[in-house]
């Protein structure tokens, strides 16, 4: 087993899977906990999007554990936040080097997210160059 920490806006968790899990059965986990089906969450790695749901997460897991969930509109709690709209798909930077988190952005369409702190930091494309993120 290994713990991972899911990060949903201002609700974080954290869940005990086996490392040998795939993506849906990551998603199943996280339903356990959430009570939201797989198919209104959507899971991301370092701002990469997991779609495929046989994908297994042991390669992830050598990088971060760390999964930021976002929930579509039927699954989403409504919650407090700052409010972004933006016209193109993007991702809302926040927090530090140690805790970073990418929050995914659809074009029109408005969210709320709570911020850590009042700086953040936008990005159009996430990149993997060499192992590491670029950012742009």
């Amino acid at each position: 087993m290994v713990r991972v920490n899911i990060e949903l806006e201002d609700a974080p968790f954290d869940l005990d899977v086996p490392a040998s899990s795939t993506v849906q059965e990551l998603k199943e986990a996280i339903k356990k906990e959430t009570g939201v089906v797989p198919d209104e969450q959507k899971l991301f790695c370092l701002g990469f999007p997991l779609e495929e749901g046989d994908t297994k997460i042991t390669d992830l897991l050598e990088v971060s554990q760390t999964f930021n969930l976002v929930l579509s509109d039927e699954g989403a709690d409504k919650g407090w936040g700052k409010k972004f709209f933006c016209e193109i798909d993007v991702f809302i930077l926040t927090g530090g080097m140690l805790d970073f988190k990418a929050i995914p952005l659809k074009a029109n369409t408005d969210k709320k997210v709570n911020l850590k702190s009042n700086k953040f930091g936008v990005a159009q494309n996430i990149k993997s160059e060499n192992g590491q993120r670029v950012l742009k």
